[in-house]
């Protein structure tokens, strides 16, 4: 079960950074180190975020718990 959370980590990090980018820039955020502050938090959120939805994914059987 490894192999799907680190492809979906792969496929959330761009999406939830950008998304937290778009949230700065309409919240008024325009300076370089915002923008990269917010990209880094949504980056962070991604972890437990592509966790959870692998651990959905995977059956019972392929846990390990």
């Amino acid at each position: 079960m490894h192999r799907l959370p680190v492809t979906i980590f792969s496929l959330t990090v761009p999406t939830l950074a950008g998304v937290a980018v778009v949230v700065a820039l309409v919240g008024g955020v325009s300076n370089g180190a915002g923008l990269g502050f917010a990209a880094a938090a949504g980056a962070i959120v991604a972890a437990p975020f592509s966790w959870f939805i692998a651990r959905k994914l995977a059956g019972p059987d392929q846990r390990e718990d």
